[in-house]
């Protein structure tokens, strides 16, 4: 940003708005995704788990059952 002159204006540079644009990009993709898995969810687990939220862990725990078909 330029100050216009002696007044309380300012304009805008190239360089500027680019700098801008890759902030908020990087604040939109990379630190608003991390910091979400981060947040721990408030509140009790459920008591029923369906089997098929169990299918990412199978795949770790036990590759060879935890494959689809």
């Amino acid at each position: 940003m330029e100050r216009i002159g002696k007044s309380r204006r300012y304009s805008t540079t190239a360089e500027g708005v680019a700098t801008l644009t890759a902030y908020s990009i990087l604040r939109d993709q990379v630190i608003k995704p991390l910091l979400a898995g981060f947040i721990r969810r408030q509140g009790r687990p459920p008591k029923l788990i369906h089997p098929l939220d169990l299918q990412p862990l199978l795949s770790v725990a036990l590759p060879k059952y935890g494959q689809a078909g």
